[in-house]
């Protein structure tokens, strides 16, 4: 797209001048959790604020933001941060940020993603203003089919309320630092040792055991919305291709129309899906391309 990483660092920078943005929330989402709080504090907050997909942002060789007030916006994945998007914390830079604020969605446990994020920040000379958790439905349970407590399910119900408090900390630029509960076993033993074979062990080797049952149409949605490109759709049927990494948001599994994905050795076939309601495939696979100004080129679903 561009002859070079200088040339596309200069056009971003340039138009993210001349449009005056103020306010900028870079995002990934898997099943429209973390995408609805970000609409939601789209909505919320004063200043212009435009939502950057950072899957896209890394394909279009953008690594620069020249916005005062940034948002870093995640689902927690395996007690931590995304895989996506530790590679896109690694080179993105943020130089005029005066304010950075971060959200992090997550099933329940809420580990210490905050340290992690923290790091990433220091290196650049920034530190972290405001975060929050916000509590939604955990998407690995259709794997793993794991209840939860009455304490998670309760705090589920006040997502959109805590999303919008969190507005107003940001409104008032304000410093809070919110860690929600802590489990001090989970936080420095239990925590730490499975995001650690998580990552070492790719998920207990999950990306090998995804598979299609004969409930499949062939409507390549799976493909189209796979954030990693690992789905590729052959005799119209998915394929997961052994030499891409998996970035296991789950949208394939949880978003498919027929629920025809499935995952071996789990009881997938019997359990419901898990997505944010009113998200459809499109609002995923708009994360994969941006425009010109770094927006995402799909048109997304309102909810």
């Amino acid at each position: 797209m561009f002859s070079s990483k200088k040339q596309a660092n200069g056009i971003f920078a340039q138009l993210f001048q001349n449009e005056q943005i103020m306010t900028e929330i870079f995002y990934y989402s898997g099943t429209g959790f973390t995408l609805k709080a970000a609409k939601i504090l789209q909505k919320e907050l004063h200043d212009k604020v435009i939502l950057k997909p950072i899957v896209g942002l890394m394909n279009s060789g953008c690594t620069i933001s020249n916005a005062e007030k940034v948002g870093l916006m995640m689902p927690l994945h395996a007690f931590g941060m995304p895989s996506a998007y530790r590679r896109f914390l690694d080179t993105f830079q943020f130089p005029n940020a005066k304010y950075i604020f971060v959200l992090v969605t997550c099933g329940g446990a809420p580990a210490k993603v905050y340290n992690e994020i923290n790091k990433h920040l220091k290196h650049q000379n920034k530190k972290l203003n405001a975060f929050r958790y916000a509590v939604a439905p955990n998407t690995f349970d259709v794997v793993l089919n794991i209840g939860s407590s009455k304490k998670v399910k309760d705090a589920r119900l006040h997502f959109n309320e805590d999303v919008k408090n969190f507005a107003t900390i940001i409104n008032r630029n304000e410093n809070s630092i919110e860690l929600m509960y802590r489990n001090y076993f989970g936080d420095y033993f239990l925590f730490p040792v499975m995001r650690m074979l998580n990552r070492k062990t790719a998920y207990f080797n999950l990306q090998n055991d995804f598979y299609v049952d004969n409930k499949c149409i062939g409507c390549g949605q799976c493909e189209k919305m796979c954030l990693s490109g690992k789905i590729k759709i052959n005799d119209k049927k998915p394929e997961w291709q052994s030499n891409v990494s998996c970035q296991y948001c789950l949208a394939c599994l949880n978003l498919c129309p027929q629920q025809a994905i499935q995952v071996r050795k789990t009881k997938t076939p019997k359990i419901d899906r898990i997505f944010c309601p009113g998200t459809v495939y499109k609002d995923i696979a708009a994360q994969k391309e941006v425009n010109s100004s770094g927006r995402s080129s799909l048109p997304t679903a309102k909810g």
